[in-house]
Parts: structure tokens; sequence; C-alpha cells
């Protein structure tokens, strides 16, 4: 996904005709990690959602990187909530979750029937630095596709500067999972 300055966000976003060829990479994407803003979101991908019998250890990392090297990550939540979900039901839970800055992107991609521009005005949405500001502090618990459940949910831009890693463990418990606030069946038709 390309990444925008917060100027030419706002141009992007009133563009009538926005798609995802001008969102999106053209030949090859961006070296990046997933990453949870929230202890109990990262243990839930490192020790349930992401073991397999290859993928059998869990590492936390916690970090400090700039706010500038992240992404929120879409894909379990808000690509869903701008393609196919019933906007009233929607508006408030995603204001919840992301912050009032979020709904100048849900209500022009609501605008119209075409996917391709609902799904680049979410490509915008997950870089405005307000939306990512509001995510990053949410508390409520979300479960997204494939069983996912977080707060917050990001990409963080590679590399990661040895500087910026501040612990590491592996966990020697596997917690139960958080019991979930809101799903994609709350804001669906």
């Amino acid at each position: 996904m390309k990444q925008f300055p917060l100027n030419h966000l706002n141009t992007l976003h009133l563009k009538p005709d926005l798609s995802r060829e001008e969102t999106r990479q053209e030949t090859r994407s961006i070296d990046a990690v997933c990453a949870c803003g929230d202890k109990d979101g990262a243990l839930y991908y490192a020790t349930k959602h992401n073991i397999n019998k290859t993928d059998n250890a869990p590492i936390i990392i916690e970090m400090d990187v700039k706010k500038s090297s992240l992404v929120i990550d879409a894909n379990d939540f808000l690509y869903t909530a701008f393609q196919f979900s019933n906007p009233a039901k929607a508006k408030p839970i995603l204001e919840k979750c992301f912050g009032s800055a979020i709904l100048k992107y849900a209500n022009k991609a609501w605008s119209s029937q075409d996917q391709n521009f609902r799904i680049a005005q979410c490509d915008l949405a997950i870089q405005d630095p307000a939306v990512i500001e509001a995510h990053h502090a949410n508390d409520i618990v979300i479960a997204g596709r494939w069983k996912t459940v977080f707060r917050s949910a990001f990409t963080i831009k590679l590399p990661i500067l040895p500087e910026s890693i501040i612990y590491t463990y592996s966990p020697n418990r596997f917690p139960t999972i958080p019991h979930k606030d809101i799903s994609l069946d709350n804001i669906m038709n």
C-alpha cells in the first residue's frame, strides 16, 4: 500500500472516482510485520491464532516505534465493515473503536456502491494519524474475521531498529481469549 502525507490523504479522500490503483503500490508490497497495541491482543495472536504445527513457539516483542511507521491492519475487521456493513449499525461502533476521524472515510465509502471505491477509502482511513491514534487507545475487544480477537491491530513498516525493542519473551501461559465486546455480526445487515 502506498503511504501518503495527511494533506494528500485529504485530497485523495475527496476524489469522486478514487480507486485502489491510486491507494496501493503497483509492483511490490511494503515489508511489514503485524502488531497489536495491547498485551491481550498480542498474547492472543502469539498463543492462539498464529500457533500451528511448525510455528509453535509464541514470542511477544514489546517495542516503541514511530507512529509514522504504523498503519492499521484492516484485514480482520475494517475492510469488511467498509464494504458490507449496515452504516446505521456500523457508525457508532467504528467511532468507538477508531475515533470520529474514521467516519469521514466510512461515510464517503458508503455513499458509493463501488467496492473498489469503498476499499480505497478504507486504505486512506487506516493511514490517517487521528484514526491510528484513536484505534491505539481503543479498549473495546473486537471480534473480527477468522475468529480474531483484538483491541487494536497494526502493521509496522520494517526495519524495526534494535533500539526500538523494549522487551522480548515467550509466554509460559496460554491465556483465555478475551471476551468480545463487539463483532462483525453487530454491524452487518
